[in-house]
């Protein structure tokens, strides 16, 4: 649940929806806006009929109850990418990862596959990562390019085939060497 304060309520208003949330056995999570401060009322076993009833508490404008998962990490609390710059290795950013499942060689059973959405300048930010055959995907095409441990691991993904996932079809274009890292195992 969302408990948005008024754009003139006073820290002391703010401190006490706070206390309350925490009341109510749930963890309050505070985002500070340039006109108005949100406090999120985190976790689930909580009393929600208590944080309900903020709606008229001083300094409150309203209380929102949200029925999406991971709401801390989502678009609405966070619009913009976060990147974290770890001893020079940039983590996170704008590209989309998402999990496919596609027949292992070995058994034909389906298994887990990472799928990264990136950039035409993917190949500029990942220094480690090259094109080993054919080519890299041209952007607005339904093109991808696979790890080598990909190709080697699961049916259908070497150079030249047709794959379908999601609600498209791709044609393998290029198989890249990541240098034995983890993007090695990606499409």
């Amino acid at each position: 649940m969302i408990v948005n304060m008024s754009d003139n309520a006073t820290e002391p208003q703010i401190e006490h929806i706070i206390q309350r949330i925490r009341e109510a056995g749930f963890q309050p999570h505070v985002t500070r806006g340039t006109e108005r401060t949100i406090v999120a009322a985190v976790g689930s076993g909580g009393r929600r009929h208590e944080i309900e009833a903020l709606s008229v508490a001083p300094g409150v404008d309203n209380v929102v109850a949200i029925a999406q998962p991971f709401k801390l990490v989502s678009r609405q609390t966070q619009p913009q990418p976060t990147v974290v710059n770890v001893g020079g290795v940039q983590i996170g950013g704008p590209e989309v990862v998402v999990i496919a499942n596609f027949p292992l060689k070995s058994t034909g059973t389906d298994a887990n596959v990472q799928v990264r959405g990136v950039s035409a300048d993917a190949l500029k930010v990942r220094k480690n990562v090259h094109i080993s055959q054919g080519r890299f995907f041209e952007p607005g095409l339904s093109e991808l390019v696979v790890g080598r441990n990909v190709a080697r691991t699961y049916s259908g993904l070497n150079l030249g085939d047709t794959v379908s996932f999601g609600s498209g079809t791709w044609k393998v274009v290029g198989i890249f060497d990541a240098g034995g890292s983890a993007f090695d195992s990606e499409i």
